[in-house]
């Protein structure tokens, strides 16, 4: 195979290795005062097969009498074998298979595979996702897989404004096992980066320059380091006692936080709701599923996990705000009324049963006395505790005919003041 390095373009100048895929060859020790005509049995195994495929093609003589071979048409990735064979003026063959100067072997690859991935690990990728690429490790972990034949690999780090960090990293050894873990030397500073890979395989196959024939492999990802603390308040504090004061048991808070971050409300030591993600915006409104008691006060913390996984500020302190809440005697009217979690057998919050003595939770003003209709029927006699909260067991339902679902309705009434539930109490057998 001819050794210009257009032509041969491995590492080594025996090698008899390409990315050629229409490699020159001439062909040496031809008589030709004797020989009129030279063949080149090719026999061909692609890759992975096991059954090579068989060709013949003709050599042509050029001015100064050498004989030169080359393919027609590209050649795929694979190995060659080539048996050059003599004929004579009379029609005699040269004897291949006793000359082994006759045969050569030459592999064709044009093909550089390079992958880079950020390790998954949970101390690695801290991320809420396992795709985003996101984590507060400064120096992440990358896994590296490319081919087996890989005589140089360089590994560089650019920041958001396409500067390199720190001195690129050469590696000339360790690249037979086709992969390698990588983590920069140095911590990086939050902002976004690009891990770039340039290599250069036995072929000659590589990257990275402008006659390179391939593309630098890259891969993004962004380092987050800490979040910021929430902030929390009421949107219609009491007007008569603070800003800290609510004037409903159920108050609506507003506050800030990391747009995509997870907020957690914790009271009394247990996580009482949360809100998945922030608006891009950073502003949230929050209102408790569950009223909180009459007359109370309420330790509220609001607690942040960011997309990175932080959950400290950047002076390290935890990201998270208390928030002193104060529920006064409030008069609540219009009651309200729900199944109690015992008897709420349906979705949350459907007012459908399947028990034939559901138990209704009343939320009125402390200590006062309310009337409960269902139907055609009033309970009386009923009183809120101090916290503003009564029970009351269905226990004289008309359920006629058990198949049918019935629907009735229910209606709270305070010192003669009605107020109708928005649903209706459904039973299902």
């Amino acid at each position: 195979m001819d050794s210009t390095s257009e032509n041969d373009t491995g590492v080594s100048a025996d090698d008899r290795l390409t990315k050629n895929q229409r490699p020159t060859f001439t062909l040496s020790n031809i008589d030709n005062s004797d020989v009129v005509a030279v063949e080149v049995h090719i026999s061909h195994t692609i890759p992975g097969g096991n059954t090579p495929k068989i060709s013949t093609v003709n050599a042509t003589k050029n001015n100064k009498g050498q004989w030169t071979f080359q393919p027609k048409q590209n050649w795929e990735d694979g190995t060659y074998q080539l048996t050059v064979v003599a004929l004579d003026k009379v029609g005699n063959k040269s004897k291949s298979d006793k000359n082994e100067n006759s045969k050569v072997k030459v592999e064709i690859d044009t093909i550089l595979t390079l992958k880079v991935e950020m390790d998954t690990a949970k101390e690695n990728d801290t991320g809420i996702s396992n795709t985003d690429r996101l984590t507060n490790n400064p120096k992440p972990k990358f896994n590296l897989k490319f081919d087996k034949d890989l005589v140089e690999l360089t590994i560089s780090i650019i920041d958001s404004n396409g500067q390199p960090v720190g001195t690129p990293k050469v590696i000339k050894e360790r690249l037979k096992n086709g992969e390698l873990p990588f983590s920069p030397d140095q911590d990086l500073l939050d902002g976004k980066y690009t891990i770039k890979l340039d290599a250069v395989d036995k072929a000659g196959n590589k990257t990275g320059d402008q006659s390179g024939d391939k593309k630098p492999i890259t891969l993004s990802f962004e380092i987050d380091t800490y979040t910021k603390k929430p902030t929390i308040e009421l949107v219609e504090p009491h007007p008569d006692h603070g800003n800290n004061t609510a004037k409903s048991l159920k108050p609506k808070f507003k506050g800030t936080a990391e747009p995509g971050a997870k907020v957690t409300f914790w009271a009394g030591g247990q996580e009482i709701d949360f809100i998945k993600a922030v608006p891009d915006s950073g502003n949230r409104e929050w209102q408790p599923q569950v009223p909180f008691k009459n007359d109370s006060t309420v330790s509220l913390i609001v607690k942040v996990i960011d997309k990175a996984g932080n959950t400290r500020d950047k002076n390290k302190s935890a990201a998270e705000e208390t928030f002193q809440l104060t529920i006064p005697v409030l008069e609540v009217f219009p009651p309200t009324v729900e199944l109690d979690a015992s008897s709420d057998s349906g979705a949350k919050g459907d007012f459908i049963t399947k028990e034939t003595k559901p138990v209704l939770v009343i939320t009125a003003s402390p200590n006062t006395d309310v009337t409960v209709k269902v139907g055609n029927k009033n309970y009386e006699n009923v009183k809120t505790d101090n916290e503003g909260k009564a029970t009351l067991t269905l226990d004289n339902l008309d359920l006629e005919g058990g198949q049918f679902t019935h629907k009735f309705p229910v209606e709270v009434s305070i010192i003669n003041r009605w107020t109708t539930n928005r649903c209706s109490l459904k039973t299902k057998p």
